[in-house]
């Protein structure tokens, strides 16, 4: 009787300690995969923040209404055909494109929201996949998520574009889809107000969301 005590305790005890060690290992997976996920969140926002001082940079000339167009690589503000549009309604990736040696941020508007519940039957929401190669993350829109971590997904929404010559407080909201709008394109004071979100998966879906507010003038 006293072995069979003994095994029964050690068994016991073997048990808790492995159900621990199992607990702990979760919890770091878990917390490992929210810090790639608040860093792949921040990154964007400071993506849309360089897209507007770009955009400053290099039309000093008309800075106001051009410090919120979505690709700064596009000189000609008419030029509506290759998406010279200002950031408003919609939802957005952020993507590269290389001009003389230079490399450029720009925004891509999409209509569609990310909805991570049915990821894999929804081919909306692979618009908002990343893919990583060594150890640099990339939207890769349209393809399978590829990385070794888990399944991430991230967009650009906004919330609300506001008006600040109003005598609203805080700013008169205004309609500004995404393109050619005149509400977007005035010199006028303007905030852009936004998250970054970034939604992951295993085998469960986690998000994490960060926000910001974007102007096309000098505080």
């Amino acid at each position: 009787m006293e072995v069979i005590v003994i095994v029964v305790l050690v068994w016991l005890w073997l048990i808790t300690v492995i159900q621990a060690l199992w607990n702990s290992n979760t919890y770091l997976q878990k917390t490992r995969q929210k810090i790639i996920a608040i860093n792949l969140a921040r990154e964007w926002l400071e993506q849309v923040i360089n897209i507007r001082n770009t955009n400053r940079q290099k039309r000093a000339w008309d800075k106001e209404t051009t410090r919120l167009k979505l690709n700064p690589s596009i000189d000609e503000w008419w030029d509506w055909l290759n998406n010279d549009f200002w950031f408003g309604s919609g939802n957005y990736i952020i993507l590269t494109t290389t001009i003389s040696g230079q490399q450029y941020f720009y925004a891509s508007g999409i209509n569609e929201d990310l909805n991570t519940d049915l990821w894999i039957n929804n081919s909306g929401n692979l618009q908002y996949s990343l893919c990583e190669t060594w150890w640099v993350w990339k939207a890769c829109p349209g393809e399978l998520p590829q990385s070794n971590e888990w399944n991430f997904f991230r967009q650009i929404k906004w919330l609300w574009v506001f008006k600040k010559e109003s005598t609203q407080i805080g700013g008169e909201l205004i309609n500004c889809p995404t393109g050619w709008d005149s509400n977007c394109s005035t010199p006028s004071a303007k905030e852009f107000r936004f998250c970054s979100i970034v939604e992951y998966i295993w085998n469960w879906v986690w998000k994490v969301e960060l926000c910001s507010v974007l102007t096309n003038f000098e505080k």
